[in-house]
């Protein structure tokens, strides 16, 4: 079994630490959360830590598809896999406290899938529209792994048909198939 942990990027030196002890004490995976108003910018903690850590994973786990565009999305985690030497993980969600700092509404399940199929396809170096917006990535060397976040039936359908893998919240109470209670970050607190 492989654990991994997450948190909210506060601080420098919180970063450098946990990113140090992560590394000590046989951590499989780091995650940075994306909350917009809550903490550092989660690219730029991942970057750090990426830095400062040399066996863990880096996640960003999860950011959500609104006050993120899934191109910009695309684009920081191959650059943080670039950084981290291939060890980055994306974690995509609907949004909950992200979106609604912020003001807006958590994505669709569709939402979701169209956003994931779309990064997946720029992660792989090929161009890619979504909504009338085109990108293209030629530069990427490796496609980092790609998860959704999901606890309910259709966003866990999203999740098997377009990403990598499924992270489920610890705080869903309805049964889950055993496939999709493995995931890329584990929670450290209940969620939002």
């Amino acid at each position: 079994m492989q654990v991994g942990f997450f948190f909210w990027p506060y601080t420098l030196d919180l970063c450098e630490q946990l990113a140090e002890r992560a590394d000590r004490y046989g951590y499989a995976m780091i995650g940075i959360a994306d909350t917009p108003g809550n903490a550092m910018d989660p690219w730029v903690s991942a970057a750090m830590v990426a830095r400062v850590s040399r066996r863990a994973r880096v996640a960003v786990c999860v950011t959500n598809l609104l006050t993120r565009h899934p191109a910009i999305s695309a684009a920081a985690v191959a650059s943080l896999d670039h950084v981290s030497n291939g060890r980055a993980v994306l974690g995509i969600g609907a949004g909950h406290s992200g979106t609604k700092n912020v003001g807006l509404p958590k994505s669709r399940a569709s939402e979701l899938a169209e956003g994931v199929t779309f990064i997946k396809t720029l992660l792989k170096g090929a161009p890619a529209t979504l909504r009338g917006a085109s990108a293209h990535l030629p530069w990427i060397k490796r496609a980092p792994p790609v998860f959704l976040a999901a606890s309910h039936p259709q966003p866990l359908q999203a999740a098997g048909r377009t990403a990598d893998g499924s992270r489920r919240s610890t705080a869903t109470r309805i049964a889950m198939p055993r496939a999709t209670r493995s995931a890329p970050c584990s929670r450290s607190s209940p969620a939002t």
